[in-house]
């Protein structure tokens, strides 16, 4: 609503006073027009207000009833989020169900492929029936018994015809039908093949018999191996007949054998024992072993050898048992064992493993071999006195050459110098002078070679006997040292071997060697005798002599006489010392005589 007014600050005139009533009147009913406007406003106002108040309440009701329709449908959302909840729970459970159907679906099909695959796989025909004997199903190799083809399937098993001669086998079927009772049989086919036919029941899951299950099992070769077991038996039993004849007669031989080695063990000539390997208990003894030990055979049969310490020591068994019981034999076994006498003796033990009848066994057999361990221990000690005594004559050997032979040949040197000296300076006297001293001393080395080569290989020994030889050398000391030499022949002319001879010649003269040296005295006596097949060589003195038993049985003091000794002990001779201090010595040598041929 708008009201103007006009406002006038000055008075107007009569013009305008005429115009101002006429604006007066205007305004009036402009006035007028203008209330009647606002009543009318007012009232459509009011009327306004009151409608929208009548709004407002039917706004209000609306809302009070969108608010309860709001609830409902909260209500509603409610219960259908709850229905959400339950399908998605029974869809799980539909899907869970599902999954473990669809896990006994793909079990059924693949037990079904395994079933198919099983029953194409099977060589052995099997045939189902149903309880009406019509078929449902077989396996392939069924073809070959039954003219059946896939096409077959449901027709009753008694309008084929098959190959097996087997009339029994719808009334065997339907038998099983009635009885429930298995049946097998054996049944031949056409071509001469062998069956086994088992009838059987078909169960349900339930246990209800739905049917028959036939197989048919081919047993030919079991038929063949039963025939040829059958003339088998009947070959054993000829053999084992053979073999009971041929045992009896290898009994018969077992106990002549066994009796011809009781007679042998006990005749044998060794001794020789049979011990049980277990405990070393004695079970026989020869009469060689008795005698060895010098027992009877109550002290010795029922004890172990443990307890007697024959022959093998407690610690050594244990050993040789283990070593028979991987090699089953123990030959050439060294053994020094305690003989009764008090001597330790040398025995060379065999020792074998052998079974008896109810246990094992030890045979043990020796030698007593102690004289041979004394020979070869002889024989060591003569080889190392033979080397010892070729030291010493390599060493004199040196010597000589070395004192005499060298030292001459080095003065000739020194000689031939100084005649050179002489020349240049033209001086006959001195030159006389070395040649005298020159002539001198190659005298003197022809001399010493000359001794040299006669000590190594007299040359009296390649054309004469022993005797003149030792003539030779007796006349030989006599001029080189001054020993007289009384040579008694005797008449002895025995042919010796080129070696023995040799030998005796170079231990005879070593001998009067000796004399030179230890006896203390020019005297010496050489005796030549001839007795059955052999030469005796006595040589003597009456010096100053020693003690045979220290010098000759002292085998560690390698002297000069063990070492002839030995030497001759060699070549088959023998060398004998008597000697007492103060009482003079004698030495026997004796050879063999060379045999005559014609």
């Amino acid at each position: 609503m708008v009201f103007l007014e006009d406002e006038l600050d000055e008075p107007a005139g009569p013009i305008t006073g005429e115009i101002a009533g006429i604006r007066e009147r205007e305004n009036d009913q402009l006035v007028a027009q203008l209330e009647a406007e606002a009543s009318r406003l007012r009232e459509q106002l009011q009327i306004t207000v009151e409608e929208h108040e009548s709004s407002i309440e039917e706004m209000k009701a609306t809302n009070e009833e969108l608010q309860s329709i709001n609830e409902e449908y909260r209500s509603a959302t409610e219960e259908l989020e709850t229905s959400k909840e339950e399908l998605q729970s029974v869809n799980e459970e539909l899907q869970t169900v599902n999954n473990e159907l669809k896990t006994k679906i793909d079990e059924v099909l693949r037990a079904k492929d395994e079933l198919q695959n099983l029953l194409g796989a099977m060589e052995i025909p099997t045939l189902f029936l149903d309880r009406e004997l019509r078929i449902q199903r077989y396996t392939p190799s069924m073809q070959k018994l039954v003219n059946i083809m896939p096409g077959d399937r449901g027709r009753p098993i008694s309008h084929l015809t098959h190959r097996l001669l087997y009339q029994e086998f719808v009334p065997d079927a339907e038998q099983i039908l009635h009885n429930l009772v298995p049946v097998e049989r054996e049944v031949r086919a056409d071509n001469g093949d062998w069956y086994l036919a088992r009838l059987r029941p078909y169960r349900t899951t339930k246990d209800k018999i739905d049917g028959v299950i036939i197989t048919f099992i081919n047993v030919t070769e079991i038929k063949q191996a039963e025939r040829s077991l059958l003339q088998l038996s009947e070959t054993l039993e000829e053999q084992v007949q053979q073999r009971t004849e041929q045992l009896n007669e290898a009994n018969e031989k077992l106990s002549a054998a066994s009796e011809l080695f009781h007679n042998l063990f006990h005749a044998n000539p060794i001794p020789t024992s049979l011990t049980r390997l277990a405990d070393g208990l004695f079970l026989d003894i020869n009469d060689a072993y008795l005698q060895f030990y010098e027992l009877e055979r109550e002290a010795v049969i029922g004890y172990t050898s443990q307890e007697l310490n024959l022959p093998l020591a407690p610690d050594q068994r244990p050993g040789i048992v283990a070593q028979l019981k991987k090699e089953g034999m123990i030959r050439n076994l060294e053994l020094e064992v305690a003989h009764p006498s008090g001597e330790t003796r040398t025995i060379l033990a065999s020792i074998q493993h052998i079974h008896l009848v109810d246990d094992d066994a030890l045979i043990l057999t020796f030698n007593d071999i102690t004289a041979r361990v004394l020979m070869e221990r002889q024989v060591r000690d003569v080889a190392s006195n033979l080397t010892s005594s070729e030291q010493a004559e390599r060493y004199r050997i040196a010597r000589i050459l070395h004192d005499d032979l060298q030292q001459n040949i080095f003065a000739v040197k020194m000689q031939l110098s100084f005649l050179q000296e002489a020349l240049e300076s033209n001086n006959v006297q001195a030159l006389n002078t070395d040649l005298e001293q020159l002539d001198e001393w190659l005298a003197k080395a022809i001399a010493t070679t000359r001794q040299l080569s006669i000590d190594l290989s007299p040359p009296v020994l390649h054309g004469e006997g022993l005797t003149e030889g030792c003539i030779w050398l007796a006349a030989q000391m006599k001029e080189q040292y001054g020993l007289e030499v009384s040579v008694h022949p005797n008449g002895v002319r025995a042919i010796l071997e080129d070696d023995i001879r040799t030998l005796i010649f170079q231990t005879v003269r070593e001998l009067l060697f000796n004399v030179v040296k230890h006896a203390e005295t020019l005297k010496a006596t050489l005796i030549f005798e001839q007795m059955d097949g052999h030469v005796r060589v006595i040589v003597s003195d009456d010096g100053k002599g020693f003690d045979t038993k220290v010098v000759m049985e002292d085998w560690k003091n390698a002297h000069g006489l063990l070492r002839m000794r030995d030497r001759l002990f060699l070549l088959g001779c023998s060398l004998q010392a008597d000697s007492e201090p103060g009482n003079g010595t004698r030495i026997i040598i004796e050879a063999p005589i060379k045999p005559l041929t014609n």
